[in-house]
C-alpha cells in the first residue's frame, strides 16, 4: 500500500487514524464531506467501521501541493462486509 496513514485506516482503528493528523487536519472518508480536527476525524468512520469486517486500499494516484504542505491521495477501497 505505501502510505502509513492508509495502512492505519485499513486497521479500522479510529484513534490511530486521528493520531496521524494535526489538531486542524482534514480527512475525507469515502464520498462524505471532509472531517476537520482530530476528534471529528476519529468519529467520522465509526458508522462505516461498524458495518465491515476489514478493508484494503489500492493506490491509484498521488498529487502533492506546490508548497509541500498538502497532498491528494486517490485510492480504490475494497471493503469486506
Amino acid at each position: 500500500m505505501g502510505l502509513p496513514l492508509l495502512q492505519t485506516v485499513d486497521t479500522l482503528d479510529a484513534d490511530a487514524i486521528a493520531a496521524h493528523l494535526t489538531n486542524d487536519g482534514k480527512f475525507r472518508f469515502s464520498n462524505q464531506p471532509p472531517a476537520e480536527g482530530k476528534q471529528t476525524v476519529r468519529d467520522a468512520p465509526a458508522q462505516l467501521f461498524a458495518t465491515i469486517q476489514t478493508m484494503h486500499h489500492e493506490n491509484t494516484g498521488l498529487w502533492l501541493g506546490e508548497a509541500g504542505n498538502s497532498a491528494v491521495y486517490e485510492v480504490d477501497v475494497i471493503p469486506i462486509l
